[in-house]
């Protein structure tokens, strides 16, 4: 399935997460770091104009490809990795109490 259906995101933060997850290179992540930067200089708030422009120097086939040449996790990666997630969320419930799901 392609990121961009699993993930049909304007998160220009979880772009970025997915793309570092992915291996890409750090100079490719500054530019896209950057581009982010100059979209929200523009508007404050959180907005689709965030996204578009990082996937301007991140396109989702990029993002793609980098995580379908990742090697699977093993099971207790795996383990590691919702183990990670579960407290993490429990952060953001403690943080602004709501629970996201």
């Amino acid at each position: 399935m392609p990121a961009q259906v699993r993930w049909n995101l304007n998160c220009a933060p979880m772009m970025f997460w997915l793309a570092e997850a992915a291996g890409i290179p750090a100079e490719r992540l500054d530019r896209a770091e950057e581009a982010a930067k100059t979209a929200a200089a523009r508007v404050g708030h959180d907005h689709p104009s965030h996204g578009k422009a990082m996937r301007a120097v991140l396109p989702w086939r990029l993002i793609e490809e980098a995580l379908e040449a990742l090697p699977p996790l093993s099971a207790q990666a795996a383990t590691v990795g919702e183990v990670a997630v579960a407290r993490a969320h429990e952060k953001l419930v403690a943080a602004c109490g709501k629970r996201y799901s």
